[in-house]
């Protein structure tokens, strides 16, 4: 049966992503072998088909005739197969290295040495980890004493450098409450929000080009040149949506980082870096049983907080109805700090 028409649309999309002469190479390919089938046919595709300049994949009616003479042609099923099938089905790797905490713990010697910032995952040690707890009654030396204030370090950053705690609005859509949220920040604050860090996963399942979109007609022209995401769809790496409507790869976009609003979705809270602007200000989400860590990691996207970079939290009533049973607050919309 050959190719389905989604699959000849897919072969279509990653042969447009090549470079001119890649194009051109395996397209002239593709034309040549069906060429004589268009003729027998008598088809205007020798016409309309003979270029890959003609190519328009947003083209229904025209797909439909790409699809009709291509599903076929074994060139285009061998550069399906070689782009889509077998780098995903067929990978394969001499050797492989898998290891725990507890293989890494493991040696004859018995030497085990290692260094942790914190102590409140000591739970999660190999049994052959002794955790160790220096006293300071005794000692002086000032380094041994700093190690016990590096726990609540990073909590006492972000209390002093969040400049505002926001309630949702609307319970019912959280993609709304992020957006007049967004709006309300930099209407109240003296300097525009550069960035979300969606902590708490507002986001997830949304699809993060189309509400780039939407944020990027909110902020204003002469400040942020576009929107800087991470496309797991497409690129598979942080990308930049200009105002022209084009994305490219953060590494080639004429577009700097600083230049642009970015969005850390979820599983970007972690480990992932960028250089935003000295004076930036987050907007970074909150959840129901969010956890220390995470939280402590998601603001650590902003490399200079303690500097010049600030903080703006934001969560849901579910989140804020918890905190105020545990601090007993009356009910109250905003949660200003001191």
């Amino acid at each position: 049966d050959g190719l389905t028409f989604n699959e000849v649309r897919q072969t279509l999309k990653v042969l447009l992503s090549l470079g001119e002469n890649a194009q051109h190479q395996f397209y002239n390919k593709w034309f040549q072998l069906s060429k004589k089938q268009m003729e027998i046919e008598n088809s205007d595709c020798v016409e309309t088909l003979n270029r890959v300049e003609k190519i328009d994949v947003s083209n229904e009616i025209q797909m439909r005739k790409v699809w009709h003479f291509y599903h076929r042609n074994m060139f285009v099923i061998n550069f399906y197969l070689n782009s889509h099938v077998f780098p995903a089905e067929m990978e394969q790797f001499g050797q492989r290295l898998t290891a725990t905490s507890w293989n890494l713990a493991h040696n004859p010697s018995g030497n085990i040495i290692g260094f942790s910032g914190t102590n409140d995952n000591h739970h999660l040690l190999p049994l052959q980890v002794n955790q160790f707890f220096p006293s300071t009654e005794h000692d002086s030396d000032s380094t041994i004493r700093d190690l016990f204030a590096t726990n609540g370090y990073m909590l006492d950053m972000i209390i002093e450098n969040t400049v505002k705690v926001v309630s949702f609005r609307y319970e019912s859509d959280h993609l709304k409450s992020l957006i007049c949220a967004l709006k309300q920040s930099s209407a109240d604050l003296s300097t525009q929000i550069h960035a979300i860090i969606d902590c708490g996963a507002i986001l997830a399942g949304s699809d993060l080009k189309n509400f780039s979109h939407v944020v990027l007609q909110l902020l204003p022209r002469d400040r942020f040149e576009g929107i800087l995401f991470y496309d797991g769809v497409t690129h598979h790496d942080w990308v930049v949506l200009e105002r022209s409507g084009r994305c490219l790869p953060k590494d080639i976009s004429p577009v700097n980082e600083k230049d642009s609003f970015a969005i850390f979705d979820e599983p970007r809270c972690r480990g992932s870096d960028l250089k935003l602007c000295t004076e930036a200000v987050a907007l970074l989400t909150l959840a129901p049983n969010l956890c220390k860590d995470k939280l402590m990691q998601a603001a650590g996207r902003l490399r200079k907080l303690g500097q010049r970079q600030k903080l703006v939290l934001i969560g849901g009533n579910d989140v804020f109805s918890k905190l105020r049973d545990v601090l007993n607050t009356p009910k109250a919309s905003h949660f200003t700090p001191e």
